[in-house]
Order: structure tokens, then C-alpha cells, then sequence
């Protein structure tokens, strides 16, 4: 089969434009069906048994794959790419956690003189690039934003279902578990969590934050803690949320203290007393995903409905000061840039990502004006 081989000074920027985010590749692979076959650059047939699962740690894109190439069946990983030579560009020759990949999946084939072991397959623009969201400003309901908040607001009572279960004893255990997930994502929470256990509480609740990360720096030495980087900025790097994941710990503690003060103060103190440790973005996260919602569980139980009708107003108003990424991309065409720093709309979209778009039902997305077939 004759593959067409496209010149490597192809500017990268001409290059994303023309064939999309690689995480739509990578999507896209995920979601292709057991017994589809491909031919690759070489000419090798490879027959699908399993496309894998999304790795959402460090590593190659997808794990625990199933392929039968030329008729020999292997596992493995997948590492996919919008061109080929990612493969170098991102170091992957270097790294031995990419020895296991079996498939290398592309966009763009470049003629480049280094070849991998494992064979590497195209998929055309118009294959995966779809993958983006088809919802228009034609074809958008008229209750969109009803229908987000409506979304919304489911999410906000599964955030206060989180604490039916768990015993008043157990509160504070649950709440910084939660904000674990948040601070130490993909993979580092329970690395945290374990860090944070080496400090006797008295200790915790009376040192200051920068001694606390001192110790807790030591300790993840000793301990050879290796975190999971994968897809992080810099400045968002887990060992570096340590003292966040301090202050809040101490301010959690604090609470009890707090209960005789305004209501809305207690959304200033938090944020006043972490702004130093954390960004807007983060301490809304935190505010909006963990602390406001056990406020209002808290109203609840308490049976004082004008304390839960705050909290609930007040979840409805934070503001983010950047939208998530992905949501700007899949829903950027329909919904102004404003809206999308919205918490609860993007917590909307998110129900709505996972329920219809994830699995791909774009025919019954309840954001479209009418039910059916993208027109």
C-alpha cells in the first residue's frame, strides 16, 4: 500500500491546524471497534482484538491493547501522535516506559530516517477529526443554558451526596480526601495523603506551612517518591502543591472556629488565608468541588434552609478565572468565553460531556435544538 510521505518542514502550528488536537486522535483510537483492520506504513495488516484503555498517568497514551499483527498476536501499549517524529521530538527513545508500545497511531507520516520496532498506522483528517463537538449556533437549543443548569444542578446534589454516608468522625477524613483528588489529580493523591500522614497532627496544626513542606520535602526524598507529572504545568507540578494541600488541611481544622462569623466571611477567610499557596483557579476548585458543598450538607442536617440557600447561591456564583481547555475547544463555537469561566456551567457541560459526548451520543445531546441525526 502506498503511503503519501509529507516533508518535515512542515510548520507545527500549519500542522495542528490542519489535523487537530492529538488527544482527538487519541480519543478516537480508543473508541475504534474489535475487528476493525488497519495497514501500516510497512505494509503490516493489524487486526483489532483491543484498542486499550486511556492512560491518564505518565507514559504512552494507551494502555493494555490487543492487536494481531501479521497474524502473530501481541499486547501492549499505543503512543499516538499528529506526526510521527513526536516520537523523538517528545524524547520517547530515551524512556523506557515506552519500550511496551506495540502500535504507533499518526496523522501525519513524515519522512524521517529513524524507524520504530513496533509498526505505526495513519488515520486520515476526516477519520478522528470529528471527534471535536458538532453542536452550532444554528442548530443550539433555545434552552441551552437552562438545560446547563439543570445539569448543574444535578452535579450539585451528587457533591452533597458525598457526605450521606460518612460519620461525623470520619468528616474531616473525607473532606481532605476530596481536596487530595483536587491538589494531588491523576494519579498523586494517595502519594499525598501518605506524605501528610508523616506529620503528627499537633505538629500539623501548630508549625508553620513553610516548616511542614520543609519536613514533607525531606520525607518524599527518603521515601524515593517518584510523582505523576504527566500533562502538568510547571507551576502545577504535585511537589509544589504541597503547601496548599498544608494550608487547606490547617484551615479544615479551623473551621469549628469559623461557625459564629458571616457566612460570606468564610468564603473570604479561605480565600484570604490560601491566596499564597494557591491560585484563584485552584482555591475555587477546591471552594466549589469539596467546602461549599459540605457547608450546605451541613444546612441541611441542621434543617436551616436559608444557610442552604446561601451555599447553593453561592456555588452558582463563583468564577473561574480561566475555563478549562477542553471545554473551550468542544463547546467554545456555542458559548461565549464569559460564560465558560462560569463553575457551574462548565460543572453542567461536564455532566453533559460525560453522559452523551463521551460515549458518543450526538444524536440524543440534549443541547441540540431537536433529537436526532446533526444536520
Amino acid at each position: 500500500m502506498k503511503h503519501q510521505i509529507i516533508d518535515y518542514h512542515i510548520p507545527a502550528a500549519i500542522c495542528d491546524n490542519l489535523y487537530g488536537y492529538e488527544i482527538n486522535l487519541v480519543k478516537h483510537w480508543v473508541s475504534i471497534k474489535p475487528g476493525s483492520c488497519f495497514t501500516s506504513t510497512a505494509d503490516n495488516t493489524i487486526f483489532v482484538l483491543n484498542p486499550g484503555q486511556l492512560n491518564k498517568n505518565n507514559g504512552p497514551d494507551i494502555k493494555n491493547a490487543a492487536l494481531v499483527i501479521d497474524g502473530v498476536f501481541v499486547q501492549g501499549d499505543i503512543e499516538c501522535h499528529i506526526k510521527n517524529c513526536g516520537w523523538w521530538e517528545h524524547k520517547h527513545h530515551l524512556n523506557r516506559a515506552y519500550d511496551q508500545v506495540i502500535l504507533h497511531v499518526v496523522a501525519q507520516y513524515l519522512n524521517v530516517k529513524n524507524e520504530l520496532k513496533c509498526p505505526t498506522i495513519i488515520l486520515q483528517k476526516d477519520e478522528f477529526h470529528n471527534s471535536s463537538c458538532l453542536l452550532t449556533p444554528g442548530n443550539l437549543s433555545k434552552n441551552s443554558n437552562l438545560i446547563v443548569y439543570n445539569f448543574a444542578h444535578k452535579k450539585w446534589q451528587y457533591l452533597i451526596s458525598q457526605f450521606n454516608s460518612v460519620k461525623q468522625s470520619d468528616i474531616l477524613n473525607k473532606l481532605i480526601s476530596l481536596a487530595m483528588d483536587i491538589i494531588g489529580k491523576s494519579g498523586n493523591e494517595k502519594l499525598m495523603m501518605g506524605l501528610l500522614a508523616e506529620i503528627p497532627k499537633s505538629r500539623l496544626l501548630e508549625l508553620p506551612v513553610p516548616e511542614i513542606v520543609h519536613a514533607l520535602d525531606r520525607a518524599a526524598v527518603h521515601q524515593n517518591i517518584q510523582w505523576k507529572t504527566g500533562g502538568y504545568r510547571p507551576a502545577h507540578h504535585p511537589g509544589k502543591r504541597l503547601a496548599l494541600a498544608v494550608a487547606v488541611i490547617k484551615w479544615m481544622h479551623k473551621t469549628d472556629d469559623l461557625s459564629n462569623i458571616p457566612m460570606s466571611a468564610t468564603i473570604q477567610s479561605f480565600h484570604s488565608e490560601l491566596k499564597e499557596y494557591g491560585g484563584a483557579g485552584i482555591r475555587s476548585e477546591l471552594l466549589g468541588n469539596v467546602l461549599i458543598p459540605w457547608f450546605a450538607f451541613n444546612a441541611i442536617n441542621a434543617k436551616q434552609m436559608n444557610h442552604y440557600q446561601f451555599w447553593l447561591n453561592a456555588w452558582f456564583k463563583i468564577q473561574l478565572p480561566d475555563s478549562y481547555g477542553k471545554y473551550v475547544r468542544l463547546f467554545g463555537n456555542v458559548f461565549k468565553t464569559a460564560e465558560l469561566k462560569n463553575f457551574h456551567i462548565l460543572q453542567g457541560l461536564k455532566m453533559i460531556d460525560k453522559i452523551f459526548c463521551e460515549p458518543k451520543q450526538c444524536g440524543i445531546c440534549p443541547l441540540k435544538e431537536t433529537y436526532g441525526n446533526f444536520n
